[in-house]
């Protein structure tokens, strides 16, 4: 198993760049398809009879702003793509439902933190791919360890199945469970995992005082692991945004790379 095409969001602006910059890693990692979507939704619209000439005017002016951006857009992606195989979607939808579109072609979307941009909470809940969340700064993911956050439910079981590529490429997975959180001990996913080969170990921590958040990047910290695999959670219809009973802590302050699947 692995990812054959990895699927992000562009941008006409810089801001995009760090997520470019990761998916072009996961994309060779792989030797994958780079997929990019450029996401501008048509901001105004002409309404006969009202307006005239200015909203006309308005409407072309916007269109070619729109065109500008978009190119922009895919410009940056193609120089962070530099070599890789590519593929170019063009969208006036928003950011996220674009990219949610898009991905029926896809095996992994790259996606950020900002809610400017394709909300992660969206992606992860709808998209039925898993999502590699980059923490903010520049460094790049070794994934040399990695810590798989345990709970005994479908979403954290399909998690671990949509994060095999990454686990392979490990040195070592380490499957954890918070003392009062998962429920059950994660011997039989460790065993799972060194049949497909990968060296793995797990165990039972106390969550202490803190928040599952803390009580996750301490784990990852201690083992000098990178990269979290997670299950995910929520109500969509509710605009609940419960991943994994992991908080808003974790997607705005992890260190860490986050995969998430739902």
């Amino acid at each position: 198993m692995t990812y054959k095409t990895v699927l992000v969001h562009a941008e006409a602006g810089p801001a995009g760049d760090r997520r470019l910059g990761v998916a072009a890693q996961m994309a060779a990692w792989f030797d994958a398809t780079l997929v990019g979507v450029g996401a501008q939704p048509e901001r105004i619209s002409v309404t006969p009879g009202v307006g005239g000439d200015v909203s006309l005017a308005m409407y072309e002016a916007t269109q070619q702003r729109r065109s500008a951006d978009l190119a922009a857009a895919r410009e940056r992606f193609e120089q962070a793509a530099g070599h890789l195989r590519t593929d170019w979607f063009a969208s006036d939808e928003h950011p996220d439902r674009a990219v949610i579109s898009q991905a029926r072609g896809a095996d992994l979307i790259v996606a950020d933190r900002s809610h400017a941009t394709a909300r992660l909470d969206d992606l992860v809940l709808e998209s039925g791919l898993p999502v590699l969340v980059p923490p903010r700064g520049d460094a790049l993911l070794a994934g040399a360890r990695i810590i798989i956050g345990w709970k005994d439910t479908r979403e954290t079981r399909r998690a671990v199945t949509d994060a095999l590529p990454f686990l392979m490429r490990a040195q070592h997975v380490h499957v954890v469970a918070l003392a009062d959180v998962g429920g059950v001990h994660p011997n039989d996913v460790a065993r799972r995992l060194a049949r497909h080969g990968i060296s793995a170990s797990a165990e039972v921590v106390a969550r202490g005082k803190g928040s599952i958040a803390r009580a996750l990047e301490g784990v990852a910290a201690h083992y000098s692991a990178d990269l979290l695999v997670l299950g995910g959670y929520g109500y969509s219809r509710l605009r609940e945004r419960i991943i994994g009973g992991v908080t808003e802590e974790m997607i705005s302050d992890s260190s860490k790379f986050i995969l998430f699947s739902h």
